[in-house]
């Protein structure tokens, strides 16, 4: 289910913003500047991904153009959008100007975006050509011009000198945004739609995924105050927000979107978290393997084929180690101990070292797309990952050792969606 009124966020955003929502006007037939905020588009010529906005990634990084237009819409909030909006701002000399984000970053020379205004670039706004709704923007005196690649893509540079063709990559189209001022009730229902919109799929009888409680692992075990709390307060949040409550207060909405958050944070700090023992396992495949196997009956169709028999099987494929030290999966061999792992838990770091009991190999590397190898002396330890658990209880895992430096995941090289038979182990990030 959707929320009901606007959202209100939380994000960098220069004061004017706050408690304004926007209306996109038509295209500007030419640039107002200082106060007028504006959207500046272009459809990007020579791909197939549609037009974007200009958007700040904050400072420090490239600008880009959005990925589409459909990132903002009127009625959304200003200060949620701020990366998008832009305003020129004037300069002591005529046509050239500072370019500003809503977020109170400025466009650099280089195109990065900065938040003092000492290192903003300054920049030409024309219409180019002359013609109405059509702009060009260049550093100044006519430098390089401002250029960009496509929906989703970054800002560019492309070229130097006055943009005199319209129709390209660096013809711009730049939409008004009037700024519509709320009321303090109305920010507070904002507020109360946005905490809403957050947690709303945890409404039982309402949202898709009510929480978990429990004490397995994955489960959450809060007690019934807290979650009573939480989902009263969802409840009195959406009859607010369906106007089925009488003198709504600002304070009053306070106290539910507090009453929410708090006992938000109770029920996350419940979670039960994965926990192994020290001890020796199979290390089994979530997967779901088919195996199908043809044979032979000696006879035929009709047509003079032959015709076979199908028998479809479900394989439990686990890890093992060989005895030269590498990683590799296959069917499971319940009577040989190279599919037996050791996982000894270290108190210090809460890391897990798995050692192979028949070869007392320990993981030693797992590098991005290269078999997992093992060394007796290695002293790497592994991070466990809860995923989820099974329809029947078991407790499935992601695995990879500590830190970075192509310290990957564990991985069954040519699984084929599960129709393979046996391969390498790898490293993987997915």
């Amino acid at each position: 289910m959707a929320a009901l009124l606007l959202v209100l966020p939380l994000g960098a955003q220069l004061a004017e913003l706050q408690q304004r929502t926007v209306t996109i006007g038509d295209p500007a037939a030419t640039m107002t500047p200082d106060t007028q905020w504006y959207l500046v588009w272009n459809k990007r010529v020579y791909t197939t991904q549609g037009g974007g906005y200009w958007e700040d990634k904050g400072a420090g990084n490239r600008a880009c153009m959005s990925a589409g237009t459909s990132v903002i819409q009127d009625g959304d909030f200003a200060s949620d959008k701020a990366q998008f909006l832009v305003r020129f701002l004037s300069t002591d000399e005529d046509g050239k100007f500072l370019v500003q984000f809503g977020t109170g970053n400025y466009l650099q020379s280089n195109l990065n975006t900065v938040a003092g205004e000492s290192s903003a670039g300054n920049f030409n706004v024309y219409n180019i050509g002359g013609e109405d709704e059509h702009f060009g923007v260049n550093v100044w005196n006519m430098a390089a011009r401002v250029d960009q690649n496509g929906s989703g893509g970054t800002m560019a540079t492309w070229g130097s000198g006055e943009i005199t063709e319209t129709g390209g990559n660096n013809d711009f189209t730049i939409y008004p945004v009037t700024l519509n001022e709320l009321t303090d009730i109305e920010a507070a229902l904002a507020r109360l739609n946005a905490v809403f919109g957050t947690y709303e799929d945890y409404l039982p009888d309402y949202g898709q995924h009510p929480i978990d409680r429990g004490t397995e692992v994955g489960q959450y075990n809060c007690s019934d105050e807290v979650y009573n709390t939480f989902v009263t307060n969802l409840q009195l949040a959406l009859s607010i927000l369906s106007e089925e409550v009488d003198d709504v207060t600002e304070e009053m909405i306070d106290e539910v979107i507090r009453n929410i958050e708090e006992s938000y944070q109770a029920i996350m700090d419940s979670l039960v978290t994965l926990s192994i023992a020290d001890g020796n396992y199979r290390v089994v495949s979530a997967m779901e393997w088919t195996n199908t196997i043809r044979t032979a009956t000696g006879e035929v169709d009709e047509n003079d084929q032959p015709i076979y028999e199908e028998v479809v099987t479900h394989p439990t494929k686990a890890l093992y180690a060989t005895l030269e030290g590498k990683a590799m999966w296959a069917t499971i061999d319940s009577t040989d101990c190279r599919y037996l792992w050791k996982l000894t838990n270290d108190a210090e770091s809460g890391l897990i070292q798995m050692m192979n009991i028949a070869t007392d190999g320990i993981i030693a590397t797992s590098s991005q797309s290269t078999q997992v190898t093992l060394q007796t002396d290695s002293d790497v330890k592994l991070v466990f990952e809860y995923i989820r658990r099974t329809d029947d209880g078991q407790v499935v895992v992601a695995m990879k050792p500590e830190g970075g430096n192509n310290r990957a995941y564990l991985h069954a090289n040519n699984h084929g969606g599960g129709t393979g038979t046996a391969s390498n182990i790898v490293g993987w990030e997915s």
